[in-house]
């Protein structure tokens, strides 16, 4: 083989090799791109098949079978499926859920629920013992009752496909618990995903110290140039990854609960009173601009706001869409915004406001 052979041939070789390095370099860009769309997706899954978290407290609260539910309007037809967990706010006394109204497809004239039904489990899941299966039917007459060993409840609503009827309003207490309290118990991240995203964050960083280790005994001297380059985007990535799982993960009921402790003692009954020129309602005491901010939810702002479920909800709402990048994500974070509107979180005069709720029990990462 003559010298030009040769040369040709080792110029092709090097030719491929640098292209298999470019090749592998695009496959780690884009595998750093797919697990952050993956587990973002992944997220946005969990939100929707998530059970309704509710808090049980010392005052009564109620939920209902489906958004619309007024009393006549039925729920979907069509395999329609929700759940609850409900937690209770100090979790050694039991939760006691009582059927206030309720009309669902009955089963046969013997009492046995073939059709849609309620389950009650006395835990967390469906893997907890089973206390109540129940179609409101035969020998299940309205009001009736069922109580947790502990302080947790687990509720489902199931439905074939077939009739639909009016649905039912349970209401929920935490039986024998005093209604102050300054120190809330309840498990606090339970519903979190951050820990997803955290994983996921550092399996990209692991996949990128692995490339740059098998790549700096690389002879190809382009390929090096790029590492650093490279190294710092992936970075990147798992930054951007870990501070999305906290913004996803939201306000904690841990700190919804020190929330609603020092605004109200968290009762449901309060009302609302004059605060500076407009009206502060329910246990979180509310003001209409916030809720208006919060989205609306419910019928109108002093029902909702006179809500526990509602309001809570609102408040959810309200640090999703003021948190995060603009304002943090920690419990100081969404108290001093609770008290202060949305920048709340930079304003010395909230400071006072987070002691109070430092008092009742919550830290800076409840």
């Amino acid at each position: 083989m003559s010298i030009y052979s040769k040369c040709k041939e080792g110029s092709l070789y090097a030719r491929k090799l640098n292209m298999g390095h470019i090749s592998t370099q695009k496959m780690s860009y884009l595998a750093a791109i797919f697990l952050t769309v993956f587990t973002v997706i992944m997220q946005k899954k969990d939100n929707v098949n998530a059970a309704i978290h509710l808090t049980a407290t010392p005052y009564l609260q109620t939920f209902v079978s489906h958004d619309t539910y007024d009393g006549a309007i039925h729920y979907p037809e069509g395999n329609y499926s929700r759940d609850w967990l409900v937690t209770g706010q100090i979790l050694n006394y039991k939760i006691t859920i009582e059927f206030i109204e309720c009309v669902l497809e009955t089963g046969n004239n013997k009492g046995v629920c073939i059709t849609d039904k309620v389950f009650v489990y006395d835990g967390t899941n469906a893997s907890a013992t089973l206390i109540k299966e129940t179609c409101c039917g035969i020998g299940d007459t309205v009001p009736f009752t069922v109580q947790s060993t502990y302080g947790y409840m687990y509720v489902i609503f199931q439905t074939d496909n077939t009739v639909s009827m009016e649905g039912f309003r349970i209401s929920y207490i935490l039986e024998g618990a005093p209604t102050t309290t300054a120190q809330v118990t309840t498990n606090t991240n339970h519903d979190s995903k951050l820990p997803m995203y955290i994983a996921v964050g550092c399996a990209v960083l692991v996949a990128s110290i692995v490339l740059f280790i098998s790549a700096s005994v690389s002879r190809n001297q382009q390929f090096q140039r790029m590492l650093p380059i490279q190294l710092s985007l992936q970075i990147v990535v798992v930054i951007l990854t870990i501070n999305a799982g906290m913004i996803f993960a939201g306000i904690s009921n841990s700190c919804l609960s020190c929330i609603c402790e020092v605004e109200s003692n968290c009762d449901s009954t309060i009302g609302c009173h004059d605060d500076g020129g407009s009206d502060s309602c329910g246990p979180f005491q509310i003001k209409r601009v916030y809720w208006i901010d919060c989205g609306e939810p419910g019928h109108n702002f002093t029902t909702c706001a006179k809500d526990y479920n509602c309001a809570k909800g609102c408040v959810q709402n309200y640090m999703e869409r003021y948190g995060g990048w603009r304002c943090g994500t920690t419990c100081e974070d969404y108290a001093r915004m609770h008290n202060g509107g949305p920048r709340g979180c930079r304003k010395r005069a909230t400071n006072r406001y987070w002691n109070k709720i430092r008092a009742a029990g919550c830290s800076r990462y409840s």
